[in-house]
């Protein structure tokens, strides 16, 4: 499924797999908390927009992570995700 700015449901997953460790315990669970993960990560971080942020700012995290009122690990995870940074 793809959400309407451009994220993949699989492959945002997949990048934030285990990033953010919550409580999950089963598989069950982890999955659930991976997805979402990528929910919010698409929901709050749009992806044109970051995009756009992050060049704008020169990829400086610190900056970046003020303007979306997030902490920088999430900032450097959204950048990852999106092929923006090397993990």
């Amino acid at each position: 499924m793809t959400k309407p700015d451009g994220d993949n449901d699989q492959s945002t997953t997949e990048s934030c797999k285990m990033r953010f460790p919550r409580y999950a315990k089963t598989e069950e669970e982890i999955l659930m908390d991976q997805e979402a993960n990528a929910f919010a990560y698409g929901f709050l971080l749009p992806r044109l927009e970051f995009i756009a942020r992050f060049h704008a700012r020169a990829g400086n995290m610190t900056l970046l992570a003020e303007d979306f009122k997030i902490s920088k690990d999430h900032a450097k995870a959204r950048a990852q995700q999106l092929g923006l940074l090397q993990e």
